[in-house]
């Protein structure tokens, strides 16, 4: 009698961090590899609409290394939106991020080392601010 095992395939995943403005934790999480996937693929984008909870992206460049972080476009005019900022700045963003890297292709990949869990939580700062 032949046994056959079957495997779960993974899909191919870049490694993120998601900054929850709501819970004040920022998390590793697997992100869809949409390259990896085929370039028709939307599952990065569709993986931020529900994880970010948005209709619409916009991003900020983080460093010289090409993170990327993925915001509402319209978090800022959004009633009640929780306000958050980086140490020393005094830009503003509302609603939860995403932290990806990208290549020179203009492709989502895996943030660098440039960016960890730790430095993140020591650089960003919640505050009580609401939009409204």
């Amino acid at each position: 009698m032949n046994e056959t095992t079957t495997q779960a395939v993974k899909a191919p995943t870049l490694k993120g961090f998601l900054i929850d403005c709501h819970t004040r934790t920022i998390t590793e999480v697997a992100v869809p590899d949409s390259r990896k996937l085929g370039d028709e693929s939307r599952a990065i984008l569709d993986y931020m609409y529900r994880t970010l909870d948005v209709d619409l992206v916009t991003t900020v460049r983080l460093n010289d290394r090409d993170d990327t972080l993925w915001l509402d476009d319209e978090g800022l005019l959004k009633e009640g939106a929780v306000l958050w900022h980086y140490k020393g700045s005094r830009q503003y963003f509302a609603g939860r991020g995403l932290v990806l890297g990208s290549d020179d292709e203009g492709y989502s990949t895996s943030v660098s080392d440039a960016v960890t869990l730790d430095s993140l939580r020591e650089s960003i700062v919640w505050t009580e601010l609401r939009v409204g």
